[in-house]
Parts: C-alpha cells; structure tokens; sequence
C-alpha cells in the first residue's frame, strides 16, 4: 500500500495554545480524506503543516519519502489551495494562469487551457476576474492547483462552507473528475455533511 501523505506525532501551538498534539495520520494515494475540526483554527493550522505555511512544533510530515522541510517546500506535484488567491483583476482567467506560469516556469499554455476547460471555464472567455462569480473564481483556483501536472491537492479556504452551499454540487462533481484520474484529494470543511458523500474518510481532529 503507497502512502501519498504521512504524518507523525505531529504537534502545533499557536498563541500558548495546543491545537494539535501529537496527530498520526496516514493518507493513501488516489484517496479523497474530509478533514474536521473542533474549531476553524485548528483545521486551518492542520492544512498551513500540510502545505509547508507553518512548521509543526514536534513531529514529522513525509510526501512520499520525502520529508517535508523548509516553509513552503512541498513536492512539485502538490496543488494548494488553503487561501484565496489574489488574482488580477483586471486579467481574463487565461491570462492571470498564463503569469503565474510565467513565475513558475512549468505550465504550457495547451497545460493551462485543458485545466481550465476541465473545470468548466473558457479559457477563449474575454471575461476579466473582475467580472468573474464566486463559483467561476474557485474554478479558476481549482484549475491553478492542477494545471503544472499535480496529482495531490490540499483544498481548504471557503470552499465546502455554508456561505458557498450554492456552490457545492458544481465542486463535488470536478473533484469526483478527479478522482477517476487518480488523485489524492485532502479538504476541509465547517461540517461533514457538505463532504461525506465525496469523502473516501473522514478524520476528526480532537
């Protein structure tokens, strides 16, 4: 059995308070893991570890073999979405994935137009972010976290909330894509009954 995330003995304070003590969890690949919290902090901490945000206190996070290090450092093949990206407003959709290319050097502009098609976007649209709705701009944060060939994505921020209910269904059905293509998917949500159904586990966070 291949691991694609292993964590261990993993503790996290924040502020003099202990949000996570020594967490062991191990994520197997081409999985969907819903991820709950007893309060938004702690699940939020859980996935900043994950994504290399923050450092844990004590223990281990592995991708793989390899051993998560520095801030910031996940395996290239790692899609994040923990927080709102700050998109250019004034850029269509193509063009705001085209410049964070640019900056990362990896995606090709066929890479960015098949992301975007896969989630339901035009990529021809002359539409600018600005013009774009909730549901079309979380689509667009979805195609950035696949576009450079990723096959593991940490989804977080308001995605599964119920302030984006109206949303959820539009979600569930590009992550169920996802899934079919292999891969190992991690989110969050205020409440696991928005991801139950989409979820190979759930894990609670005490």
């Amino acid at each position: 059995m291949k691991y694609a995330i292993q964590i261990e003995d993993v503790t996290k304070n924040y502020e003099g308070k202990c949000y996570l003590s020594a967490i062991n969890l191990k994520i197997e690949q081409g999985k969907v893991v819903g991820i709950i919290g007893k309060s938004c902090r702690t699940v939020t901490l859980f996935m900043q570890l994950l994504s290399g945000e923050v450092m844990p206190c004590s223990g281990d996070i592995f991708y793989g073999e390899e051993r998560l290090g520095l801030y910031g450092q996940t395996p290239e093949y790692v899609g994040v979405y923990i927080d709102q990206i700050g998109f250019l407003r004034e850029l269509t959709g193509f063009k705001n994935l085209k410049y964070i290319a640019g900056m990362n050097e990896k995606a090709t502009s066929e890479e960015i137009l098949e992301a975007m098609a896969f989630v339901g976007l035009n990529p021809n649209s002359r539409l600018k972010v600005s013009q774009y709705s909730k549901r079309m701009e979380q689509k667009l944060s979805i195609a950035q976290a696949i576009m450079e060939g990723q096959d593991l994505l940490l989804l977080h921020a308001d995605l599964f909330s119920k302030e984006n209910e109206d949303n959820h269904m539009e979600l569930r059905r590009i992550l169920r894509k996802l899934k079919k293509l292999g891969f190992t998917i991690v989110l969050t949500s205020e409440d696991s009954k928005y991801i139950d159904k989409l979820c190979d586990e759930l894990v609670f966070l005490g």
